[in-house]
């Protein structure tokens, strides 16, 4: 299975999201998908909350909001749908992410 990993944010080397951007993201990727979609902190949430409302006619996908680490939760994200994983285990896979430690003490 491919994995498409898009981004909606630093765009034009400007920090912060747009409600636009994410949702052109969005509709960027093949059809028939599942989408997990990352946020970094409240304001990319807000962004996404209105990119799904600028969607509401897209229904040749479902896309979901994940609730982990950015880059630990997506890169395992990305490695449990390479495996053909679904959206759900795909998103358990990133969530995961919550409990891993980077340094030993």
């Amino acid at each position: 299975m491919k994995v498409y990993v898009n981004s909606a944010s630093g765009v034009d080397g400007e920090l912060g999201t747009n409600p636009l951007q994410v949702a052109q993201a969005i509709r960027a990727c093949p059809t028939d998908n599942q989408i997990a979609v990352f946020c970094d902190i409240g304001s990319s949430i807000m962004s996404f909350e209105t990119a799904c409302d600028l969607l509401s006619n897209l229904n040749h996908c479902q896309f979901r909001l994940v609730d982990a680490p950015l880059v630990e939760g997506s890169i395992a994200a990305a490695v449990e749908a390479s495996l053909d994983g679904d959206l759900e285990s795909v998103v358990r896979a990133a969530m995961r992410a919550h409990g891993l430690r980077k340094l030993s003490q």
